[in-house]
């Protein structure tokens, strides 16, 4: 049976938190992109398999490869910003069903900002009715959960039995927890008030990443990714830019001059994704109009950073839309008539380590659509 809450902000006591807990140090990550790298081959950090997997394309069921993207154990879910659907497939590719629907009915949403699951759940956080609906992955009856006041967030994140709601200078903070058993909730990381007057941030890419119920996350102009000990978020890397940061003075002006100036001058502009895995932590951040990739090593504290981060092994094919998996895996996703382009001026000019390998991506290019749904590749971690 469907059934709602209604949480009343008011009659909750929740906990703030500093956005740097004293008596706590957090890692330098540098990331120098000084020397201007093209692209890295990162071959050496996989394992000799690639799989292609065809995403299914039907009249039903339409996305692109940079769309918001969600993966499980046992299955991808895709949203389209376009339609206002969540696609959900398996992990042979099969196109299974759509989640929820677009409206202002009981179970229906208007906005598609926050998408994760946890465990069998998938929660869409709809910021313009400010409602949380958790639906079944499997199917059956959903339910609703009414915010007041409402929480305007950025993305929505997961770690344990905790949602996670990145507001990146909305609601006072920047960072909210709502307990998925009683669905009260904590504020935490006080936001800058001087930027927030000026309206001086600006939206990343990626703001948080879950991996084995571990979450890290950032946000705008704050050059530090943070991690969660004993529920409570702490900084865990502090991100050093040697080169090309934007002015102190500069950030007094609002985002759009911000941004206009450091395309101009080819200034940082701070981290715009972030990705967890058991080894690295990747990510991107942009220099001016050039976008950079970085992959930090955990073990060693080392720093891969290039505009383009390829597999030699496989024909120097790029790691391009990527997300990992819990499972130690990446999989990275092709709209179909870009991976054709790349394919015919990169990739197939280029050796493949398995040249069976090479002939099944050449089948699956020549047999695919150019409006088809994307080709996902994924490879395992060593």
């Amino acid at each position: 049976m469907k059934y709602s809450w209604i949480l009343f902000f008011a009659s909750i006591c929740f906990a703030c938190h500093s956005s740097a807990p004293q008596g706590r140090s957090c890692k330098t990550m540098t990331l120098d992109c000084s020397d201007n790298l093209w692209s890295v081959d990162v071959s050496h950090l996989f394992e000799s398999n690639l799989e292609i997997i065809p995403l299914e394309t039907t009249d039903n069921c339409l996305v692109r490869a940079d769309d918001q993207k969600w993966v499980t154990e046992k299955y991808i879910y895709i949203t389209d910003q376009v339609s206002k659907k969540i696609f959900m497939f398996d992990w042979k590719g099969k196109y299974l069903r759509t989640i929820g629907q677009t409206g202002r009915g009981s179970g229906e949403y208007v906005d598609l900002n926050g998408m994760c699951v946890v465990r069998d759940t998938l929660y869409v956080h709809d910021q313009v009715q400010s409602k949380l609906i958790a639906y079944p992955v499997q199917g059956g009856q959903f339910h609703e959960i009414f915010i007041a006041p409402p929480i305007y967030s950025s993305e929505l994140a997961t770690a344990g039995n905790y949602l996670y709601f990145i507001t990146n200078y909305t609601n006072g903070y920047n960072l909210i927890r709502m307990d998925l058993k009683d669905y009260s909730t904590q504020h935490f990381l006080p936001y800058a008030s001087e930027i927030e007057k000026n309206g001086s941030w600006w939206g990343l890419n990626k703001y948080s990443f879950s991996y084995q119920d571990s979450l890290i996350f950032t946000f705008s102009q704050n050059d530090t990714i943070y991690g969660l000990s004993d529920n409570v978020p702490k900084p865990l890397y502090c991100i050093n830019f040697p080169h090309n940061k934007i002015p102190e003075n500069l950030l007094t002006l609002n985002g759009t001059q911000i941004l206009q100036t450091a395309l101009k001058d080819g200034y940082i502009t701070g981290l715009d994704e972030i990705y967890n895995t058991k080894s690295f932590i990747m990510g991107g951040f942009g220099k001016g109009n050039q976008c950079f990739y970085f992959m930090y090593s955990k073990a060693d504290e080392s720093v891969l950073v290039a505009q383009s981060l390829d597999l030699g092994a496989f024909g120097k094919l790029s790691l391009y839309n990527y997300l990992p998996t819990d499972n130690d895996e990446l999989v990275f996703f092709y709209d179909v008539l870009f991976l054709k382009e790349i394919w015919k001026l990169i990739i197939s000019k280029n050796d493949f380590q398995n040249p069976k390998i090479k002939e099944q991506l050449e089948q699956v290019i020549q047999n695919a659509k150019d409006d088809d749904n994307p080709i996902m590749f994924k490879i395992r971690f060593k």
